[in-house]
C-alpha cells in the first residue's frame, strides 16, 4: 500500500502533536460517505474497501519460498493464503471474538504472558477459561518462547501473544511450539499495525514494507485496534484477521444474529481509510524518533530503554518504554518528564500476583513482575515531534 503525503500535525497546548490526526483527508472521506448516504447502511461498499485495505496489513508480500529463508520457509504455504478480515467494534471485542472463534469455552485454558494488556487476561476469564501465565523474555516485553516451551496441559486450547512497545514477539518460534502441541495461536497486534519481519535474504531498507512478513501472517487469528489513541484511530473499533477457514466460519456464526452484533460503522470506515494510506509514513517517523531516543542518556535518570529499533524488522511504536533501575522510584522519572508536559505513565500491571483461583502459574514470572514494577511508557504522539530530544535535553540533570 503506497503512502499518501502525511499531514503536518498541529500541537496541543503542552507543545506535543495532537492525536488522532486532524487530517483534512479524513474530513473529506467522512463527508463523502455522508453525502452519498452510505453512512446509514448496515453494509456498503466502503465496508468492503476498508476490510480489503486492512487485509493488506497482514498480507505477505513475499511470493518466493527461496526468499523466505530460515525459519520462515517452512511456513510458505501458510503465508501464501490471503487473509479474511472482519471489522468489529473494538480491539477488546476482537480478542473476545478471536477466542470464541478458536473454540475456547468454559473449562479450557489459554496461555498469555503475565505482563500483557490486562484486558486479554480478563477476556479469557469472561469465557470461563483459565489464563495460564508465561513469562516475558529477559530484557524485553514480549512472551518468551523458552518460558512457553515449559508449559503443558491437556486443557490448553490457545496462546494469546501480544506485540508491545514496538517489540515484536518471536512468532516463528511460538508458531512452531503451537503446531507441535495443536494449540491455536492468537496474535494481538493492536499496538503494531504496519509492522513485520524482513528475512535476512532481502535487502529492503528499514523503512520499506516491500519483502515483508507482516504481523498476523503466521497466526490462526490476529487482532487490531482502532481505538481513539491508537496508531490507526476511528475513535473505537477493531478487526479480526484469519487464514483459518474453521475460525472464519465460527466467527460468522457467533457475530451474525443475523445483524452484526459487533458492527463497525461506515463513518468509522471513512475515518480509517485515509489513515491506512499514511500509516507507513507516520510509523517511519516514530522509528526515527525511537532510534534517537535509544542513543539518549537515560542512565542519568537510572533508567534503560526497552523500546529500540531492530534490524530485519519494520516496527511500529505505540509506546516508547523505559525501565527504571531496581533502586530508583518511578515517581522521580515522572517528575522529570512532567516538567515538559510529556505524556507518560506506568506500564501494564503484571498479573503474576493473581490468585491461584484465577490463573495457573507453572513457570517463573520474575521478568513480568519486574516490568510491572519498573516500566514507564511514553505516548507515541511525542515520537512525531521534531524537537523531542531538545526538550528532553532541557530537563537533563
Amino acid at each position: 500500500m503506497s503512502d499518501h503525503h502525511s499531514y503536518a500535525l498541529p500541537r496541543c497546548r503542552d507543545g506535543w502533536p495532537i492525536w488522532p490526526p486532524r487530517d483534512p483527508a479524513i474530513i473529506e472521506s467522512i463527508e463523502r460517505v455522508w453525502a452519498d448516504g452510505d453512512w446509514g447502511r448496515y453494509h456498503s461498499a466502503i465496508h468492503e474497501k476498508c476490510a480489503a485495505q486492512v487485509a493488506d496489513l497482514a498480507t505477505c508480500s513475499i511470493t518466493s519460498e527461496s526468499q523466505l529463508g530460515s525459519p520462515w520457509s517452512e511456513y510458505h504455504e501458510r503465508l501464501s493464503i490471503s487473509p479474511d478480515v472482519r471489522l468489529c467494534s473494538s480491539g477488546s471485542a476482537a480478542i473476545e471474538l478471536a477466542l470464541r472463534a478458536s473454540g475456547v469455552t468454559a473449562g479450557d485454558e489459554v496461555i498469555v504472558a503475565a505482563y500483557d494488556y490486562p484486558g486479554n487476561f480478563r477476556t479469557i476469564e469472561l469465557l470461563g477459561a483459565t489464563p495460564v501465565l508465561a513469562d516475558v523474555r529477559s530484557g524485553g516485553v514480549t512472551m518468551d518462547p523458552a518460558s512457553l516451551q515449559w508449559i503443558t496441559g491437556e486443557a490448553i486450547r490457545a496462546v494469546v501473544v501480544s506485540h508491545l512497545y514496538g517489540e515484536l514477539a518471536d512468532i516463528a518460534e511460538i508458531r512452531k511450539i503451537c503446531d507441535e502441541r495443536n494449540w491455536i495461536l492468537i496474535e494481538d497486534a493492536c499496538q503494531t499495525p504496519g509492522a513485520g519481519w524482513r528475512p535476512r535474504q532481502t535487502t529492503a531498507a528499514s523503512d520499506d514494507n516491500d519483502s515483508l512478513i507482516p504481523i498476523g501472517a503466521l497466526a490462526d487469528v490476529a487482532t487490531l485496534s482502532f481505538g481513539g489513541s491508537k496508531l490507526l484511530s476511528a475513535g473505537n473499533g477493531g478487526a479480526i484477521i484469519t487464514r483459518n477457514d474453521r475460525v472464519a466460519a465460527r466467527l460468522r456464526t457467533y457475530a451474525d444474529r443475523p445483524s452484526d452484533v459487533f458492527a463497525f460503522s461506515p463513518l468509522q470506515c471513512a475515518a480509517l481509510i485515509p489513515q491506512l494510506g499514511t500509516l507507513n509514513t507516520y510509523n517511519r517517523t516514530r522509528r526515527e524518533s525511537v532510534n534517537r531516543l535509544g542513543n539518549w542518556d537515560w542512565h542519568q535518570w537510572n533508567a534503560t530503554p526497552l523500546s529500540e529499533t531492530t534490524n530485519h524488522q519494520t516496527q511500529a511504536f505505540y509506546k516508547f518504554a523505559i525501565r527504571v533501575d531496581a533502586d530508583t522510584e518511578r515517581a522521580s522519572v515522572f517528575d522529570r518528564l512532567s516538567r515538559i508536559g510529556l505524556p507518560a505513565g506506568e506500564g501494564f500491571r503484571s498479573m503474576h500476583a493473581t490468585s491461584d483461583r484465577r490463573s495457573r502459574k507453572p513457570v517463573s514470572l520474575d521478568h513480568s513482575r519486574a516490568l510491572g514494577e519498573r516500566c514507564v511508557v511514553i505516548d507515541h504522539r511525542v515520537l512525531l515531534a521534531d524537537d523531542l530530544i531538545e526538550r528532553l535535553d532541557s530537563i537533563a540533570e
